[in-house]
């Protein structure tokens, strides 16, 4: 009973590079890959691997013409007054919308023809699905 309790106390000490507690026992370690292969990122703060450091600032933090747009058409519908009927910015932001989830799935979800044929790109020849 004494061991276990003795145990579960562990030193720990501060990693000088991301701020991190460590045991003591592995601090040497740590501390080398760390300072190796870790990079703080500028904008969030996050540890990245620094091979990663270019992907993660494009899926996290680079601006996306797409997204801007979005953003500027949904600040746009929160001011519309026109609660139960659809207005322009209404029907901007489901275009919007619709655009942007095509441009993530773009191996998934095919555009055919207009907005509103939509169909699987699994099911692309045999399928005339309309919504």
């Amino acid at each position: 009973m004494e061991a276990a309790d003795s145990e579960s106390v562990i030193s720990t000490f501060t990693c000088p590079h991301c701020q991190r507690e460590v045991p003591s026992s592995n601090i040497a370690l740590h501390s080398a890959h760390c300072a190796r292969n870790l990079q703080k990122c500028e904008h969030c703060g996050d540890m990245v691997a620094r091979k990663l450091m270019d992907e993660h600032y494009d899926e996290n933090h680079a601006p996306s013409a797409s997204y801007g747009i979005f953003i500027q058409a949904y600040n746009a519908h929160k001011g519309c007054s026109r609660a139960n009927t659809v207005s322009l910015n209404c029907l901007q932001l489901i275009f919007l919308n619709i655009r942007i989830c095509v441009e993530i799935g773009q191996n998934i979800v095919k555009v055919a023809g207009s907005i509103s044929d939509f169909v699987n790109g699994l099911d692309m020849n045999s399928s005339s699905i309309r919504f």
